[in-house]
């Protein structure tokens, strides 16, 4: 017989065993019919659950509520105009209830938010589902970089960058305008010119002849024979003579 302990008065062993299976295996272990101290109710429990067990269960479920005065949190807060959740966090971190509700709530600094702010009457969302731009783009643009709408609501390229802008025109619009490749101009304005001088300096064609075959290039001797440029330099690189590819062809043709 085992002793009574602070949760159960033991009255009695049980008649029969609990029966238990670990592996397969089936495991007897001795009940006692003990007496809840808290509410009264008998019970059959074993040894360990004697031990471990603060109660049979009959405080479970029973919400313990905190009163402050008679009251709630819920209640003071709603009597306060506070959040519930603020006022138990500020008992937790060892406020007084006095000192909780006394204390004023900081509240956000929406003075500087665009969210209802409009750019040539319409607002960031709006821009936002015009040009297809992230809000996030356009306010970065517009709030952090303090950029004009014009600039703000450019089109990002392929890289997910914005194109940069030379007198309102980006490289592509110069390139259009002036016939002169983007890589060819953005270059030019790596090595310092302006945007203006960029685009009025004329392109250098190269003047450099390939290498000559009896007095001719291999695109000259292609436009004689009428055939493929590369097919001249397949049979070259094969050691074959001018006159053999001519000949060759030529009985093709």
């Amino acid at each position: 017989m085992i002793e009574s302990n602070e949760a159960f008065i033991v009255l009695r062993k049980a008649d029969e065993p609990k029966i238990e299976y670990h592996r397969g295996r089936a495991i007897r272990r001795t009940q006692y019919v003990v007496q809840c101290r808290r509410c009264g109710q008998e019970k059959t429990l074993t040894h360990g659950e004697i031990v471990q067990n603060s109660s049979c269960g009959c405080g479970r479920g029973e919400r313990r509520t905190q009163l402050f005065d008679g009251k709630t949190i819920r209640e003071l807060a709603i009597e306060n105009g506070i959040q519930p959740s603020t006022l138990r966090q500020r008992v937790r971190t060892g406020m007084s209830i006095e000192e909780a509700i006394a204390t004023p709530v900081r509240t956000r600094d929406v003075s500087n938010v665009a969210h209802g702010e409009r750019f040539s009457g319409k607002t960031i969302a709006q821009w936002s589902d015009e040009t297809g731009l992230s809000y996030a783009v356009i306010y970065r643009r517009l709030k952090i970089e303090n950029l004009s709408l014009e600039e703000a609501i450019r089109p990002l390229d392929r890289r997910g960058k914005a194109p940069q802008v030379y007198n309102g025109k980006t490289l592509s619009q110069w390139s259009a305008e002036s016939g002169i490749n983007t890589t060819t101009l953005n270059e030019r304005i790596k090595r310092g010119m302006s945007i203006e001088e960029a685009v009025s300096q004329p392109v250098q064609v190269s003047r450099r002849r390939g290498r000559e075959y009896d007095g001719r290039t291999i695109d000259e001797w292609a436009e004689t024979w009428n055939i493929s440029p590369a097919k001249i330099r397949y049979r070259l690189k094969q050691g074959w003579s001018l006159k053999k590819i001519e000949q060759h062809y030529e009985v093709r043709r």
